[in-house]
């Protein structure tokens, strides 16, 4: 399974074996929570979505224009 996650990059990929599982779902349990919690983090994210909506924005409204 090592092998082929390498071979195709894939990112986000955890794996684990049985005995290991719930601590590890654990960590990243708490991580997540942790970047929610954290408010520069989720200003960031919110900027991020923001600038794509404006994007879009334009697109939408330049493509009314032509």
């Amino acid at each position: 399974m090592w092998e082929a996650i390498r071979e195709k990059k894939l990112e986000g990929i955890f794996i684990s074996s049985r005995n290991e599982i719930v601590s590890k779902n654990t960590k990243v349990g708490y991580q997540s929570i942790q970047k929610i919690l954290d408010l520069e983090n989720m200003r960031g994210i919110i900027m991020a979505e923001v600038g794509e909506l404006d994007l879009m924005r334009q697109e939408i409204i330049m493509g009314g224009m032509i």
